[in-house]
């Protein structure tokens, strides 16, 4: 987290990638690291990180057990990144809006909303 907060250099995708990708695989298993990442959050550069908005939407989830903690840091994490790249409106949006595809058009039966993901 301390690289992604100085927000400067070469390589900051590559460090945020590494972030999220450690924080994926043991937040929710330990709760330190989420910690952690909660406390980060406020200081984190967030060009590097909004390459990366539709991994982080896509694990978006109702806050449910022990996933409560990454549920609130990833939402967290996303309204921080959002205001400031309008490319990470879109996923928000789609899933928000993921049951209203209108049945006449084009391909709609692709489209499956999770309607946990929709609050």
């Amino acid at each position: 987290g301390q690289c992604l907060a100085a927000g400067r250099g070469r390589g900051l995708t590559k460090i945020a990638c590494r972030f999220i990708s450690v924080w994926f695989e043991y937040g929710v298993e330990s709760p330190d690291i989420t910690k952690m990442v909660t406390q980060a959050i406020p200081s984190l550069a967030v060009g590097p990180l909004a390459p990366f908005v539709y991994q982080l939407a896509s694990r978006l989830d109702a806050a449910e057990g022990g996933q409560a903690a990454f549920q609130q840091a990833l939402d967290a994490l996303l309204l921080r990144i959002v205001p400031h790249s309008a490319l990470g409106l879109w996923p928000l949006l789609q899933l928000r809006n993921g049951d209203q595809v209108p049945k006449g058009m084009r391909n709609a039966s692709q489209h499956v909303a999770d309607t946990k993901k929709i609050a």
